[in-house]
This record gives C-alpha cells, structure tokens and sequence, in this order.
C-alpha cells in the first residue's frame, strides 16, 4: 500500500523482496477464488519452496522476520477476519513499481524507464487477455488442439521477447537479477503454464 512506501526506502522491504504481480495475472482474492488482477500489485516475495511456493520470504518459523515493521495488510490480517484487509483493499492507495521505482530518484528511475520499456513491448496483461479470450484460465475444460495452436501462434512471440529481455537484463545489468521478479514479474511462459498452456511440442 502507499502508506508502506517508507519501509522500501529504509530497506526494511528491499527490492529483491518484493514481486510484481501484472494486470491479468490470476490471483487469489480474500475468499481464496482465483481472479485475473485488475490492476498491478506488489506483495513481498515467496520463498518458492514445493507446495508453498508463496510462503512469504519474512515468515521465520513461527514469527515475522519484520513484525515491528511490518506492511498493512501484514498488520490488519486475522484469518478469521479478513474484513480490515478487504477495506484496506478496497479504500486504500496502491504501491507501484512506478511509485516505488520514482521515489528512488536517479538509479530507481533508470530502472522504470527498463520496467516501462519491457511492459511496452510485450504488455503482459494484454498477453493474458489473449490466452483467456482463446480459452486457457484456471479451472477451464481444455480448449482443444485447434485453440491451443492458434494461442502459440498468437502468443509465440511476446513469450520469446519476455524470455529474451530477461535473459539480456541478467547478463548486462548483474546489479538487477535479484530484483527481476519485482522489476518484471514472473516470467511470461510461467503464467501461461498456470493456465494450462505451454509453448513446448505435444
């Protein structure tokens, strides 16, 4: 949210512990009902461990590495009310990556001018659009083998621009790679495969 903006800027939630999730992704709302996103979020990170792969990287045992510090929606969460966090959701101001990125001044605009680049080439939630207007969402009945080759051709190439961008990031930018996934989000080809859809041969 805007009001944990100070917690980027002091470090207390660096970049690298943060991850964009794009307008479109599938997500899960309060009710645990999978949603494409109607506008970009940024949560911390999950520690990408087998069957829990958003299992918060700050979650140590059974405590929160930054409880004192912790974001809002951290401080008003109680599984058996999720009513203060839906209001927050509801009424409260986004943080973006843009936000986050402007607030950093020199290096951090350098970086939105990259994330803004790469967004504008390959607009991830447009991508994702396309894959639900061709059939492929969480849950859906397999379209068939027609569909699933008119979507790798319609979307062969967006995925190979993502895939490329990232690669030439890691390799001309090391100072980035960690924060790729709050920069970019997750790969292109990893949210298709959410649904269903795969750019491999079968």
């Amino acid at each position: 949210m805007e009001e944990d903006l100070p917690l980027t800027m002091e470090g207390v939630l660096p970049l690298a512990s943060l991850v964009c999730l794009h307008r479109g992704e599938w997500a899960r709302d309060l009710d645990g009902a999978l949603v494409p996103l109607g506008q970009e979020l940024v949560k911390t990170a999950g520690t990408g461990e087998r069957g829990a792969p958003w299992h918060c990287v700050f979650h140590e045992g059974n405590d929160c590495a930054i409880h004192d510090r912790a974001p809002a929606q951290c401080r008003l969460l109680q599984c058996r009310d999720t009513g203060p966090v839906a209001e927050l959701l509801a009424n409260g101001k986004r943080l973006t990556r843009k936000r986050i990125l402007g607030a950093m001044g020199g290096d951090g605009e350098r970086l939105w001018e990259l994330a803004a680049a790469h967004e504008e080439s390959c607009s991830i939630g447009d991508v994702l659009e396309d894959a639900r207007r061709l059939g492929f969402s969480p849950g859906a009945p397999f379209p068939g083998r027609e569909r699933l080759l008119q979507a790798r051709r319609e979307l062969e190439e967006p995925v190979r621009f993502d895939a490329a961008f990232r690669d030439l990031c890691r390799e001309r930018v090391e100072e980035i790679r960690d924060v790729l996934p709050f920069l970019l989000g997750r790969p292109l080809a990893e949210m298709l495969k959410d649904v269903g859809l795969t750019f491999e041969d079968g």
